[in-house]
């Protein structure tokens, strides 16, 4: 239940603000990633005067409460094309217009932010502390939680969020909570646990900072295979500040093939050319894929005296932030050069390897 708090002039003065609390399974106050409800309820002494209605600080935070709510309450959905990476554009914080003379709310004198929950965090955001010496109101506290919010996303830790927990804000002392948003665990969409695939694909592990930029590597490395493809989405944890990254796969026979015919060839060894490809998709159950093909001129095909022969493989396995490509294929070729008085018959052949490790940046 919400309390509330009317301005008399015959009460002492004060300022109080708190936030309503979800209770846990252990019966504690817990904020689930979900679902967030900010309450700020103050009172403050005005002096009697004709013309003085009494406020009621519900308003002064309404706004806040519904935008936390809306934010909290959406589904992340990956569904990008694996080679098309979403970008993140972020309205920077105090680019719209300044509604502070709009604002004729209760006033809060802030001397002093403390900042909570980031002790497992390495990074918090410069400007803090930035409300201190100031007297806040509605549009000053929106515009500050907008964008400590807005740090985190910026830097892709979508689930990390910036709140105000119940607090008494009577002696200048803004309490900030930082609840770290982590990955507690894996897992498929049909209920299967969490196999190789999965494992493999994705940068970050259990207990680590969600990242959507991970999440972004790890769909295109799952979808790496081209018999496999998945979506991620984003579910509560079963402790607060938690999430669980569900996959959605969709697998088809993991063998495939494909016939070529081109005129790509050389003019001495013959301009058609003529192919076979398979692969083999998860050998390793790590969404990997092994290719073996071959080629030919046409020539080649009938016997003849001209040709040009190609066999090649090449493994691809992507983990992580790494992707590992090995290949390796063998060329022979044969034709006639002509000369001014005779022809020289020209044969030979070339062998090669390769091995190439990257790692995204």
């Amino acid at each position: 239940m919400l309390g509330r708090a009317k301005i008399t002039g015959s009460l002492p003065s004060f300022i109080t603000a708190f936030g309503q609390s979800l209770t846990g399974p252990g019966g504690g106050p817990c904020v689930f990633m979900n679902r967030f409800v900010l309450c700020v309820l103050a009172s403050l002494f005005l002096a009697a005067c004709p013309g003085v209605a009494q406020v009621t600080p519900e308003d002064v935070v309404k706004s806040i409460e519904q935008e936390q709510l809306r934010r909290q309450q959406r589904d992340w959905d990956f569904n990008a094309e694996p080679d098309k990476r979403p970008d993140i554009h972020l309205e920077r914080p105090g680019d719209g217009p300044d509604d502070r003379e709009e604002d004729p709310g209760p006033c809060f004198p802030v001397s002093t932010t403390r900042v909570e929950g980031a002790e497992d965090l390495d990074l918090v955001p410069p400007d803090v502390d930035r409300l201190n010496g100031t007297c806040v109101r509605q549009g000053d506290l929106s515009r500050y939680l907008d964008s400590m919010n807005a740090f985190y996303a910026g830097r892709g830790w979508i689930t990390t969020r910036v709140y105000l927990p119940e607090q008494d804000l009577s002696g200048g002392t803004l309490r900030v909570l930082v609840i770290s948003g982590r990955i507690e665990d894996f897992d498929y969409e049909g209920g299967q646990a969490a196999d190789s695939r999965i494992h493999s694909a994705f940068p970050s592990g259990q207990g680590d900072i969600v990242n959507l930029r991970d999440i972004e590597q790890a769909l295109e490395n799952f979808n790496a295979p081209p018999t496999q493809s998945g979506t991620f989405k984003l579910y509560p944890g079963t402790r607060h500040g938690t999430s669980i990254v569900r996959i959605s796969p969709q697998n088809r026979f993991p063998l495939g093939g494909r016939l070529s015919l081109d005129n790509l060839g050389y003019r001495n060894t013959g301009r058609y050319k003529t192919g076979a490809d398979v692969h083999y998709d998860n050998l390793l159950n790590r969404n990997d894929t092994l290719r073996l093909g071959v080629s030919s001129t046409t020539r080649g095909l009938s016997g003849g005296k001209t040709y040009a022969r190609d066999v090649h493989g090449r493994y691809l396995i992507p983990f992580g932030n790494w992707g590992l490509h090995i290949g390796a294929g063998y060329n022979t070729y044969r034709f006639t050069l002509p000369g001014i008085n005779q022809r020289f018959p020209l044969h030979g052949y070339n062998h090669r390897l390769s091995a190439d490790l990257q790692r995204l940046l």
